[in-house]
C-alpha cells in the first residue's frame, strides 16, 4: 500500500463490486444473411458501474475475455484508477455480425489481482436489414394510438379530429418508430389540404418546429419501433363562406425517408389522411 493519494492494488473493503453481474443486449447485425453488410446500424449499449470500496485509491483493469469479446467492445477507455469508497460507470457496446446468440465476459479487477466478472449475453434482433417506417395516429377519443403498416387497413392510417367549433382549435399526435435494422432517415414532411394546393385547409403542423431536411434529416437510430417522434398536428376551424353549419376538412400528411419500399412518401404508413369536420 502507498503514501497518502496513492494506488493500492489490494486494501480494506476487498475485491472491486460490480452492478449488475450480467447484462442481456439485443442489437442488429451488421451483415446480412449473405455476408453483404448494412449500413447505419448502431451498437446495443448498456452500462456496469464499478464500485472501490476500499478506503484507499486503487489501480484497475477491465477485459473483455471469451471466444466472442471481439462482438463488444467498451465505446470509452474504461478507467485505469478509482478513487476510495467511489463507483465509475463503464458502458459496453454489443454489434454482432450475424444472427445468433454470444458469450462474453466482463473482468473487473486490480492487476495481478482477483478479478470479478460480469456476463455479457448478446442477441441479435430479428428484423428486416433495412429502415422500415410505421407511423401510430392518436385515436380520435385520445384513448391511445393505432398502428398504420404498409399493410394496415385506411382506417389505422387516419388522423381523425373531434368536431371543432370555428374559432376553435385540436390537437392531435401522431409517432413515426423504426421497424428495421439501419437507422430510419425521415428527410421531408408535407402537409396538404385538398382544396387547391398550397392550402392547408385549416391543418398546420405545430411540432416539430423546424422541419428535416436531405441535409438535416429526422433520425430514429434504434430499431424494433423502441425509439419514437412524436409529431404535433393542429386543426383550427374556420367557416369557409359556404354557409353550412357542418362543413367537413381533408388533407394529407407524407413523409420522404430511406425506407426502400415506402420512402417516396406516396402511400401508407408514409402517406396518412387527416379528417376534421368545423361546426358552427
Amino acid at each position: 500500500m502507498t503514501g497518502d493519494g496513492g494506488l493500492s492494488d489490494a486494501g480494506p473493503g476487498g475485491d472491486y463490486a460490480v452492478s449488475p453481474t450480467a447484462l442481456s443486449f439485443e442489437a442488429c447485425p451488421s451483415r446480412t444473411s449473405g455476408g453483404a453488410a448494412i449500413a447505419d446500424v448502431f451498437p446495443d449499449v448498456q452500462v456496469v458501474t464499478i464500485s472501490n470500496p476500499a478506503s484507499t485509491s486503487r489501480s484497475l483493469e477491465v477485459r473483455l475475455l471469451g471466444n466472442d469479446a471481439g462482438l463488444f467492445s467498451l465505446p470509452t477507455p474504461a478507467p485505469t484508477t478509482t478513487g476510495a469508497m467511489s463507483s465509475t460507470p463503464v458502458q459496453v457496446a454489443f454489434s454482432p455480425r450475424v444472427a445468433g446468440q454470444s458469450l462474453a465476459t466482463l473482468s473487473i479487477g486490480a492487476p495481478g489481482g482477483v478479478a470479478t466478472t460480469v456476463t455479457l449475453l448478446g442477441s441479435t434482433l430479428a428484423l428486416p436489414p433495412t429502415p422500415v417506417l410505421e407511423t401510430a395516429p392518436q385515436l380520435t377519443n385520445l384513448s391511445g394510438f393505432a398502428t398504420c403498416t404498409d399493410a394496415s387497413p385506411l382506417s389505422d392510417c387516419t388522423l381523425e379530429f373531434p368536431d371543432t367549433l370555428f374559432g376553435q382549435s385540436k390537437t392531435l399526435q401522431l409517432k413515426l418508430r423504426n421497424r428495421g435494422c439501419p437507422s430510419l432517415k425521415v428527410t421531408s414532411i408535407t402537409l396538404q389540404g385538398s382544396s387547391n394546393p398550397g392550402a392547408s385547409d385549416g391543418f398546420t403542423l405545430a411540432s416539430p418546429a423546424v422541419l428535416p431536411t436531405a441535409g438535416n434529416p429526422l433520425v430514429l437510430q434504434v430499431a424494433d419501433g423502441t425509439d419514437e417522434r412524436t409529431l404535433t398536428v393542429r386543426f383550427t376551424a374556420t367557416d369557409d363562406g359556404s354557409g353550412l353549419g357542418v362543413q367537413d376538412r381533408f388533407a394529407v400528411i407524407s413523409f420522404t425517408s430511406n425506407d426502400p419500399v415506402v420512402g417516396d412518401g406516396a402511400v401508407n404508413p408514409a402517406r396518412l389522411a387527416l379528417v376534421a369536420r368545423a361546426i358552427r
